[in-house]
């Protein structure tokens, strides 16, 4: 649940700690609890006056938050209604202008890391053994396009299948995807 926090809590009181390196500026978070994490995130030197007048916490172990504001890379970015900002290289804590774009919801799902649960090692990649018809080919790639489910097929090598998901993924993403 998402508290509301008044003027004159917390979140207006103690801002982040910050230093500067050339043409960044690394900041760090703040505990709930009071007192700063480990966990940095880097902006660029000119997004800094802007920045520094909130207190930022760290959100769902991935990216900058602030309450009053949301989240930081849509802050910097202010994307066009019904749009999205990607972070280029997927790392949600790196934001400086040139990792950000603004995108559709497919595009940033392109741009999207290999599942935890995955155990092939390979995004797109999945392992036969459970279909319900006997396979000779024990492995299999498939992609989600527009809310779609796409088979791209069957192989005999789970880097086979690899190679065809990411042959797949350029084709439908383009510079968006993430093989």
């Amino acid at each position: 649940a998402r508290m509301a926090w008044k003027k004159g809590s917390a979140w207006t009181g103690k801002r982040n700690k910050y230093r500067i390196d050339g043409d960044i500026v690394i900041f760090n978070f703040h505990r709930k609890e009071g007192g700063l994490r480990e966990e940095t995130f880097i902006i660029d030197l000119e997004d800094l006056d802007k920045v520094k007048i909130y207190r930022w916490c760290f959100q769902s172990g991935k990216y900058a938050y602030n309450p009053k504001v949301g989240l930081l890379h849509r802050f910097l970015v202010c994307p066009d209604d019904g749009m999205h900002v990607d972070h280029k290289d997927g790392n949600g804590l790196n934001n400086r202008r040139s990792n950000l774009r603004e995108c559709s919801r497919t595009q940033n799902l392109g741009n999207s890391k290999k599942p935890r649960t995955n155990r092939t090692g390979f995004k797109g990649v999945y392992t036969t053994e459970n279909c319900k018809k006997p396979r000779t080919c024990p492995y299999m790639s498939k992609i989600q396009f527009q809310k779609k489910h796409i088979h791209i097929g069957y192989y005999m090598t789970a880097e086979e299948a690899a190679k065809a998901y990411d042959k797949k993924a350029q084709e439908l993403f383009g510079e968006f995807a993430k093989t």
